[in-house]
């Protein structure tokens, strides 16, 4: 139920409530790791991981992505996998470790390439974010957020490439960037706008 909980917190942009449930929902992976699958283990961190992305504790969403980043399981579902890189490379740039977002963007990209069949989200986000570091002014850097989003909402659109926008919702953290506000008030001006 943690899970359910989590994922509509999230996604209505009530982030702060859903942080309140981490200390339980850690206690929880603690008490019965044997009785969880590796699965929902997997996926309880990428919730948890976005919950501290969305209140802006960026550092502390790094471990539970890293979780999920250097599993070796071979069974574990490829598509959170792939997310939790995606998101590590959005949280390395709001941290603003631009060296280290050079090697992760290399990882990331060789990781991805190995996949069947790619986004297209997924190669333009890695594009954009490859730009971002010779981008030298304010004015520069919302330009290009606004060109991004652009190529966003045309992908959004698209029936196979929406399934990305279940992952992390990209458009409100673009949108966060370009009008300079938090992304929980952005996805809750959303959720309100309908």
């Amino acid at each position: 139920s943690y899970n359910n909980e989590l994922i509509i917190l999230t996604q209505i942009g009530e982030f702060e409530s859903a942080l309140k449930l981490i200390e339980e929902v850690v206690d929880g992976l603690q008490r019965y790791d044997k009785l969880i699958t590796h699965n929902y283990k997997t996926l309880l961190y990428y919730n948890i991981a976005d919950v501290y992305f969305g209140v802006g504790q960026y550092n502390n969403a790094l471990p539970w992505l890293n979780k999920i980043i250097n599993d070796t399981e071979s069974n574990l579902r490829e598509d959170i996998k792939s997310f939790a890189r995606i998101v590590n490379l959005i949280v390395h740039y709001e941290l603003n470790n631009r060296e280290l977002l050079e090697y992760i963007i290399l990882s990331t990209t060789r990781f991805l390439s190995k996949k069947q069949k790619l986004f297209k989200a997924e190669t333009i986000l890695i594009q954009f974010l490859k730009k971002q570091s010779g981008i030298k002014t304010a004015d520069e850097r919302i330009n290009s957020f606004k060109a991004f989003r652009k190529e966003l909402i045309l992908l959004s659109k698209d029936s196979y490439e929406k399934r990305v926008f279940y992952y992390f919702d990209f458009i409100s953290w673009v949108d966060s960037k370009i009008e300079k506000r938090s992304f929980a008030e952005i996805v809750r001006r959303g959720i309100d706008n309908g």
